[in-house]
Parts: structure tokens; sequence; C-alpha cells
């Protein structure tokens, strides 16, 4: 039995079919994150050290030639380049697009951990970093203070940031700018020299008082006692307090040679909020999640927040990414709309029967449906480029659909039964439609090859199905008392769609 005249002799059973894709396709479009692109792992590490107080000469030598000599033997890897600058060394390495990089980040930690025995022991732990997507920000917040202003950082990362560390789907709440808290400690020249001092002691002096270190444990019966040591400075008279060395048998304190003040470090950036002194909070969700949704459970929770903190401060929604994505997806739907609208019109204004004209307008959103089933079982997320694929196969859907029932229409004007102009009239013109079909996958599938970010891209173009149920009959739930057949099959309505995609 060929497919026309199985839509034709079954319709109940191809209704269940085409009610069971749509209810999978409702459910799948709920499950799906959204997102502005799709999930792309760029193949790119960063190799991070700091080196506080050097030069950028010493940076070159010391840090950066140290780790290059080492990661640039790791497997695929295309390229190294390195920035160095004062207190700072980048290098960043380019892998090969296809290259894991779960196993190469694990390749490049071995060779940095023999690098580390040769980086000066005063530099910090290098740390590497994976090049991700994700971590473009999903809000941007800007907080100012009048009265608060000093202490506004402190207030932001405790009453603010964490709370939003806890909303699902929030992986990050980093703070940027504002006044962050610093002991300085401004030692006297000659105060040094006039007690034999050197500032290396003095240094080595305040790293072994500000320490807490367990003491073992202590046995009492039948308890057994956790023991620790508290060392670490709580204010700064304590800091002053600390003795640094002996002058003929007299202790010599930190006060004595030092000034030591509760302060701010050096602003290195400014940031301004409608030109008021401020900082701002950038929120990163975590890898899969999706962006819409986060951006609301966030916006949500902040008119609470908000209470916690105090009245002079003032939070600032500066960028949301998740506007974009839904203007976005409105557009698509505003598109379909005016595409259902056109159809109707058009198919009525050239055959003058209305019920073709709705009937075909019905296979442009079960193809819509039934992509989003596809969506989830690839792994995919509705974004800018999915959408941009189904409005693309939009076109050819309704191009199919009309050219099917044009000719079944045809058949049934020429005196045939509407049982039989739905069979020879669908299978007919199925061979024509399936060639053209083909042309448009000719063009998509080679894309499946394509490596590198423009393959990732614009994969999910080949990938779409926009109409895999395309290949059974639309059927309206009317009726005909005469044989039993809806009247929207025996008339040959439903729209013949071959499918215009595949994997």
């Amino acid at each position: 039995m060929k497919l026309p005249e199985f839509g034709v002799r079954r319709p109940v059973f191809t209704t269940m079919i085409f009610v069971a894709i749509v209810l999978l396709g409702i459910v799948a479009l709920n499950m799906l994150p959204i997102d502005l692109m799709p999930k792309m792992e760029i193949p790119t590490m960063a190799v991070i050290t700091f080196y506080r107080g050097a030069g950028a000469e010493d940076i070159e030598t010391k840090i950066t030639k140290v780790i290059e000599e080492q990661v640039s033997t790791t497997p695929n890897i295309k390229e190294v380049t390195s920035t160095s600058e004062e207190n700072i060394s980048v290098v960043t390495m380019r892998f090969e697009w296809g290259t894991d990089l779960d196993e190469a980040a694990n390749d490049v930690r071995q060779r940095l951990d023999m690098a580390i025995m040769n980086l000066p022991d005063d530099a910090d732990r290098p740390m590497l970093l994976k090049m991700d997507v994700s971590m473009t920000p999903v809000l941007l917040f800007g907080v100012t203070a009048q009265q608060s202003y000093p202490q506004l950082r402190d207030i932001i990362d405790n009453k603010f940031c964490d709370q939003l560390k806890r909303i699902p789907g929030v992986a990050m709440a980093t703070i940027m700018g504002g006044q962050e808290r610093e002991i300085q400690v401004n030692l006297d020249r000659q105060r040094l020299e006039a007690y034999h001092l050197s500032i290396t002691q003095v240094t080595a002096m305040l790293a072994a008082e500000n320490l807490t270190l367990p003491a073992g444990d202590l046995k009492i019966g039948r308890t057994d006692y956790i023991i620790r040591v508290p060392g670490e400075f709580r204010n700064v008279e304590e800091i002053g307090d600390v003795v640094v060395g002996n002058f003929n048998g007299t202790p010599i304190y930190l006060r004595d040679i030092a000034q030591v003040k509760d302060s701010f470090k050096e602003k290195e950036r400014r940031v301004r909020i409608n030109r008021e002194e401020g900082l701002i909070v950038m929120v990163q969700k975590q890898s899969g999640a999706n962006t819409v949704t986060v951006a609301n459970r966030i916006k949500k929770t902040l008119p609470k927040l908000e209470k916690k903190l105090p009245p002079d401060v003032k939070v600032v929604l500066i960028m949301d990414s998740s506007e974009f994505i839904v203007r976005s997806i409105n557009n698509l739907a505003s598109t379909v709309g005016w595409a259902l609208l056109f159809v109707v019109l058009v198919v009525f204004f050239f055959l003058r029967e209305i019920r073709g004209s709705l009937i075909i307008a019905v296979t442009i959103p079960v193809s819509l449906v039934v992509a989003f089933c596809f969506l989830y079982v690839g792994g995919y997320t509705i974004n800018m480029m999915s959408l941009s694929a189904i409005a693309i196969a939009l076109g050819m859907v309704v191009d199919n659909a009309i050219v099917i029932y044009e000719n079944i229409y045809r058949h049934h004007s020429g005196g045939e039964s509407r049982r039989e102009a739905s069979i020879f009239g669908a299978g007919e013109v199925g061979t024509a439609v399936m060639a053209s079909t083909f042309t448009t996958i000719a063009i998509f599938f080679p894309i499946i090859f394509l490596k590198g970010l423009t393959g990732i891209m614009f994969r999910e173009f080949p990938c779409y199905p926009p109409s895999l149920c395309g290949c059974l009959y639309q059927r309206k739930s009317e009726k005909d008392s005469s044989d039993g057949f809806t009247t929207s099959a025996r008339n040959g309505l439903q729209a013949l769609k071959p499918p215009t995609g595949g994997c």
C-alpha cells in the first residue's frame, strides 16, 4: 500500500500519529535550552600566571618562556601565543578543531606541573582556563551607593552575590570595580636602618605570625578533641603588635618601624553608573542552562535581595542577554502567524476553498513542532541558527503542501471521487516534490562535513528535519456520514510533505 493510499484509508491511525508527534514536540519545546548561539567548544586554552611586582621583561624570561617550552609539546596543538605584562603572563594555546579539550587540559596540566619547578618561588600557581561561550554574562547589574560606598564591595559580595549563586542555573556572580580592602604597611626606611632590619625579615615575620595551624588532638576519656592554634590577624592593632626583631635585647614591634593602615587598594579601573561611582556585578549561567529561565529567576528574586541591602544602595540592570533571545523568538512566532494568514488568503484566492486553505496552513505549526523533537534528541538549543533553519524550511513546507493540494483538487474537479483524487493526486506529484526537496538537501547536507567555527555554527541547518511526519496526512475531525472517512481525507485536503532535511 502506497503512502497516499495508507493515509486516506486509515485516517484514525494517521491522526493518532500526528497527535503523538505534536505532544512530543510540545514536551521537547518546554525542555529545550534557549540560548543566543549554538553550543560550541572553542579549542582554545589560556595559562594565566601572576607574578606581582615584576616587570614585563622579568615576566617574559622567568615565566612566559618557561611555560611556553613545556606546553608547546602538547598533542594536537596548533598555535601558541603569549602576552607578558607587568605582574601577569598569559600563554594562549589553540588546538585543532575536534580536539577533546578535557583530555588536552589534562595533558597541559601535566606539563604545567613540570614548569612550576622552574618558576620563581613567589610567583602564583598558573591557572588553566578553557574558552567557553557559556562564560558570556547572562545579566550585568550596576550598583551605586552614597554613604555605603567604601564598604559597597563587601556588602554586595556578602548580601547580593552569595544569594545569586544559590539560584538554580547560576554559576558565578563576579564583582568588577568598587573599593577593595587592603591592609597597608608603610615601612620607615630610616628606622629599618637604625634597627638593622631588612624588608625580607619583616615580611617573613608577618607571614609567620599570620597563620592558623593544626595542633593535633587531645583525648579525654572517650572524647577526642581536635586542637587548632588560631593565629591569623583579626584587626590592625594585632598587626602592629607583631615582634619583627630585637635591638640590644629590646623587642622591636612593627608599629615602631612602620605605619599600619586599614585602607583600600589603588584603583586600576573606575566604574561609573549614571555618573555615580559604583561597581558591576556580572552573572554567568551554568553550561547547558536555559538562558531565559535563569535570567527570569534572577529578576524575580531581585526585589527580595534589594530589601536586604542598605537604603542608599541602588541596583540597576545594565544588560540582559535574554531579551534579545525572547525578541528573536517572538519575531519567529510573528513570522509564522503572518505566513499562516497569507497562505490561507493566497490559496483561497486561487482555489476558492477555505477548507483547503486551512488544512494547508496546519502543515506549518505541525512541521515546526516536530522539529523541536529532533533538536532535543540531537542535543541542540533554541538559538538564532536553529530558528533561521526553521524559517528557511518553512517556505518549502508550504510550497510542497500547495503543490500536492492543487493536484488533488484538479483530480477531484475532473470528476474523480474524493478518495481517488486524494490517492492519485498525491502520488502523481510525489516524485516531483521529493526531487525538489532533495535538491535543497543536496545544498545543505555537505555543511555537516565542515569543520571549525563554520561547521559548528551552521551544522543545525542540514540536521533540521522540518517535515519528517509530513509523509503522512493531516486530517480534520469533521466526519462524513456516507463512508465513514473524514471529509478532509476524502477530499484529499491532507498536505503530503516529504522530508526537507535530514542528518
